[in-house]
């Protein structure tokens, strides 16, 4: 009994030998697979997170546009003009320094005639903002722009 127990042994402690030697070998294979292609698992498992965040921000984004359109287009109600930067947080700077001066430029904008109907958009460019409005009403627009320099004038001198 004593030598079957040996023999036992032995033969479990080779197997074990053989079974950690074939994972090492199938982990060496998968590591330069992986380095020659460019680690494809990897870009692929990066690609399948952007494409689902991507989805989760088109939702809120979709959800938030909805919302606004419950709001008044002149936003006259109290808390509204918060309402709508908060909602629209996907077209507006987040920059902690726009906090303080975007409810003002909203106001301002408002004065013109400027609704929630058109919708306010903002692109980050060669170190600087630029505001756009997304309406036909082109005098709307001009009256805008000069708003929006005095804005983008009041952020630089915040640095």
């Amino acid at each position: 009994y004593a030598s079957f127990t040996k023999r036992y042994a032995s033969f479990v402690k080779k197997g074990m030998n053989y079974l950690i030697t074939i994972f090492v070998f199938a982990f060496l294979v998968t590591v330069i697979y992986q380095i020659a292609y460019g680690f494809p698992l990897l870009l692929k498992i990066k690609e399948n997170k952007r494409k689902r965040l991507w989805k989760e921000r088109q939702k809120r984004k979709e959800e938030n546009e909805s919302k606004i359109k419950n709001l008044d287009l002149k936003l006259r109600g109290r808390g509204e003009i918060e309402a709508y930067l908060s909602l629209n947080r996907f077209n507006l700077p987040e920059d902690a320094k726009w906090k303080s001066l975007l409810p003002d430029m909203i106001k301002d904008l408002l004065v013109i005639g400027w609704t929630t109907e058109m919708p306010l958009y903002v692109k980050y460019k060669y170190g600087s903002y630029e505001f756009h409005i997304s309406t036909t009403q082109q005098d709307t627009i001009n009256k805008a722009i000069p708003i929006f320099n005095k804005y983008l004038d009041l952020y630089a001198k915040m640095d």
